[in-house]
């Protein structure tokens, strides 16, 4: 399994912006986040973690009978039950949007408190080039200010193209 990491200026520092290029994923990121990635059946998994507990992940799936959108949702309601279920005080699922791959986007979200820590996650879904596009995110709520930007560099820069 090879990586397409392209990093620009040297030697990457916090803070640097590398790229990604892989398996028709195109983005940019901060080289703060360690870069990942799993292939199975009919889904590409890139995992982006590693600062401030921030979990980004770009899922493209070859899944005929569900919309991107219909993924996201059953991955939060999904992720809400598993927490309720062991204990963890989860708030209502919400709709939500953000700007991904030039787009407004459609995703839901909502935040769970686990021994003392409460986490927000939000998954957002889309079709493109006939492939479903899903982007979970999950991180602290009292770290939202250091990763939004993070986040942001790259759901703004994300593209896919088969």
């Amino acid at each position: 399994m090879s990586l397409g990491l392209v990093s620009y200026g040297g030697i990457a520092d916090a803070g640097e912006t590398s790229h990604y290029k892989n398996h028709g994923v195109l983005f940019s990121y901060d080289n703060r986040l360690k870069v990942k990635e799993s292939k199975e059946e009919k889904t590409i998994t890139i995992t982006l973690e590693g600062y401030e507990d921030l979990l980004l992940m770009i899922q493209v799936m070859d899944i005929p009978f569900l919309s991107g959108e219909d993924y996201a949702e059953s991955l939060v309601k999904g992720m809400r039950d598993g927490m309720a279920s062991s204990g963890a005080e989860a708030t209502k699922v919400q709709k939500t949007s953000r700007g991904i791959a030039q787009k407004k986007r459609k995703g839901y979200t909502f935040d769970y408190t686990l021994s003392g820590v409460t986490f927000r996650y939000t998954a957002y879904g889309y079709n493109s080039s006939g492939k479903k596009i899903a982007v979970p995110i999950q991180y602290p709520v009292k770290n939202e200010g250091k990763v939004q930007p993070l986040i942001e560099t790259v759901t703004k820069s994300l593209k896919y193209e088969d």
